[in-house]
C-alpha cells in the first residue's frame, strides 16, 4: 500500500504539466452506477443473501506532444453481501487495491461489516513516446499472453473471476517498448509486485506472416520472504485461421539454488464465430498449482445493436470451484447501459448455490 501511495503522490504531481500548454488539453469523465444482489443456497437451509453497490468512477486523461496522463478511480458503497465479498477478497493473497474508509481498520480476522465506503484506484499511468520507443510508469497493465481467462505467460497481471467475467487487474509496474517494425515488439517490465513477486520480464512478440503470432519471453522473479530468485520463461502462440481463431501459452519456472527444479502451466484456448454467435474456450493444465485442472467457456450471442447474451462457464480457478452464468446486457441512448446475470456456482466451503445480479451504469 506504502508502494502505491507514493507512486500515486508522483505521478499526481505531475498531472497539471499537462494543463500548461497541452496540445490537446485534459479529459474528465465520470461514470455512476448501481448493483443489486440476491442469492441462496439451493438446498434453501438458509435465508437468501441480499447485496447493493454504489459506485461513482472517474477517469481523468491529458496528453502533451509526446506524453500523456491517465488516472482512474473509483468510490463505492457496499451492503451485504457485497461488502462481505470485499471484505473476503481483502484477506485473499494478490488482494484487491481497494482502500477502505472505515474505522477501525480493516482486520481479516474479523467479521465483515455490513456497510463499507471503499475507495479503489483503478489506473494511475504516465507514458511517453519518442520514435520507435515508448515508456510507461504506474498503475497499468502489462498484457502480457493470449488467455482471456487463464495467462500462465503472463507474469505479472492477476485475472479476476468473481463477477464470471474474467478481468485482469492492474498493478505497478514500468516498461519500455521497442518497435523495430509495425508488426514487432521487445518489451522489457518491471514490477515491485505481482502474483509471483517481484518480477523482470523481457518480451519478444512477432508476426509470423498475415495468421499466426509468436512471442517468447525470459526473466526473473523473487517471491515474498524467498531467499533468491527463479528464473522464468514462457511461449506464445496463435493462428487464425478460417473458420477459428486458436492460441496457446506455456510457462516455466526454474529454481537455480535447488538443483533447477521446475515447474509448468500450459494453456490452451480457441474462439470461433457463426453468425452472431460468438464461442471461446480454454483449458488451463497446471500439475503443480492448487487447481490443476481449469477450464472457462463462453457463448456470446448479439441480439442487436442494444441487446447481447453471454453464458459463461468458468470450472476449478480455484480448488473445488464452478459457477454457470447467464448474462442478458443492453445499452441505450445517453450512454445508459444495464446488465441482469443469473448465476449457479458450487464453491469448496459450500454446495450449490443460485443468484440474480442487477446493474445499471451511466457514463457522462
Amino acid at each position: 500500500m506504502k508502494t502505491r501511495a507514493i507512486c500515486a503522490a508522483a505521478l499526481l504531481a505531475l498531472a497539471p504539466l499537462f494543463a500548461l500548454g497541452a496540445d490537446e488539453g485534459l479529459r474528465f469523465s465520470t461514470r455512476l452506477s448501481t448493483k443489486a444482489s440476491l442469492s441462496s443456497d439451493l438446498g434453501f437451509s438458509s435465508a437468501p443473501s441480499i447485496g447493493s453497490a454504489a459506485s461513482l468512477g472517474f477517469l481523468l486523461e491529458g496528453s502533451r506532444g509526446n506524453a500523456s496522463f491517465r488516472a482512474g478511480t473509483r468510490l463505492s458503497l457496499l451492503q451485504g453481501t457485497q461488502a462481505s465479498e470485499l471484505w473476503l477478497a481483502k484477506s485473499m493473497p494478490g488482494a484487491l487495491s481497494d482502500y477502505l474508509l472505515m474505522t477501525p481498520a480493516f482486520d481479516p480476522a474479523a467479521a465483515a461489516p455490513s456497510l463499507i465506503l471503499a475507495l479503489a484506484l483503478e489506473e494511475l499511468a504516465l507514458r511517453s513516446y519518442a520514435g520507435p520507443f515508448a515508456f510507461e510508469a504506474g498503475l497499468s497493465h502489462a498484457n502480457w499472453g493470449l488467455g482471456r481467462a487463464f495467462s500462465p505467460a503472463d507474469y505479472f497481471t492477476d485475472i479476476d473471476y468473481s463477477s464470471g467475467q474474467p478481468a485482469r487487474r492492474s498493478l505497478l509496474l514500468a516498461k519500455a517498448l521497442w518497435y523495430p517494425d509495425p508488426t514487432s515488439s521487445l518489451e522489457l517490465v518491471l514490477t515491485p509486485s505481482s502474483k509471483l513477486g517481484k518480477a523482470l520480464a523481457l518480451r519478444a512478440y512477432t508476426s509470423l506472416g498475415h495468421a499466426a503470432t509468436l512471442a517468447v519471453s525470459a526473466g526473473i522473479q523473487r517471491a515474498e520472504g524467498s531467499s533468491g530468485e527463479l528464473a522464468l520463461a514462457g511461449a506464445e502462440l496463435s493462428l487464425d485461421l478460417p473458420l477459428v481463431s486458436v492460441y496457446a501459452e506455456s510457462a516455466f519456472v526454474f529454481d537455480p539454488y535447488s538443483n533447477w527444479d521446475f515447474s509448468y502451466s500450459i494453456m490452451g484456448g480457441g474462439e470461433t464465430r457463426i453468425a452472431d454467435l460468438v464461442i471461446s474456450a480454454e483449458y488451463l493444465f497446471a500439475p503443480d498449482e492448487a487447481a490443476v485442472h481449469s477450464s472457462y467457456a463462453t457463448l456470446a450471442w448479439t441480439i442487436d445493436e442494444w441487446f447481447s447474451l453471454a453464458l459463461p462457464l468458468v470450472f476449478q480457478p480455484s480448488p473445488e470451484y464452478l459457477r454457470l452464468g447467464l448474462s442478458l446486457s443492453a445499452s441505450s441512448l445517453g450512454s445508459m447501459d444495464y446488465t441482469a446475470i443469473l448465476f449457479f456456482q458450487k464453491t469448496a466451503s459450500s454446495g450449490w448455490s443460485a443468484g440474480l445480479v442487477l446493474q445499471a451504469g451511466l457514463a457522462f
